[in-house]
């Protein structure tokens, strides 16, 4: 009986062990490989951290930039004034042409085309035909851009290029474009033109 006894102790004695075993060898398990995961995730959050933490910084400097430009743009506008309340057809026809003239651009039609009204703006057109190269042209567009006036190139067509021996990029071209400038004006001041 005192064998049988033994031998009953013994086995729960050796699944007490197996059971020690099995669970220990799942906390190595945890620790030791799920654990090496663990540590590689953290790593990889913590450079993803570091990452947004630098946009953030590049993102908080843009926004100074964009707040300062847009202060700065806010001055010019109280300082300068609002859109031009003259519409003198003649003076923008010249300065038009003068700028064509100015950026190496040969003008061989300019024509005013009928305008058009809108609520408190008037928008007048111009229709050209230019002859120079697409460095021209470019330069041209930028000399409106920087002008008094708030101008718009509403059309654009340019031709294929001429000239023999010549890259494309310096061949002479022809453009036909469609120029509007627009002005404020009051209802009462409204033209009798088109209206959209």
């Amino acid at each position: 009986m005192k064998r049988e006894r033994n031998w009953s102790i013994w086995l729960i004695d050796g699944a007490g062990l197996t059971v020690v075993v099995a669970i220990m060898t799942s906390a190595v398990w945890l620790f030791a490989v799920s654990g090496e995961q663990t540590r590689g995730q953290i790593r990889r959050l913590v450079r993803a951290t570091a990452v947004a933490r630098g946009d953030l910084e590049v993102l908080r400097q843009e926004r100074g930039a964009q707040a300062r430009l847009l202060s700065h743009r806010q001055r010019e506008l109280s300082t300068q004034g609002r859109l031009p309340t003259e519409t003198s057809v003649e003076s923008y026809f010249q300065e038009l042409s003068a700028l064509a003239l100015q950026n190496g651009l040969r003008v061989i039609r300019h024509n005013p085309l009928m305008a058009r009204s809108y609520p408190g703006l008037l928008e007048q057109r111009f229709a050209y035909e230019v002859v120079g190269t697409l460095s021209d042209l470019g330069q041209f567009f930028k000399a409106i851009e920087r002008s008094d006036f708030w101008a718009d190139v509403s059309y654009l067509r340019i031709g294929d290029g001429h000239g023999k021996g010549r890259s494309k990029q310096a061949a002479t071209r022809t453009a036909l474009l469609t120029i509007s400038i627009f002005s404020a004006t009051s209802e009462s001041e409204q033209p009798e033109h088109e209206s959209t």
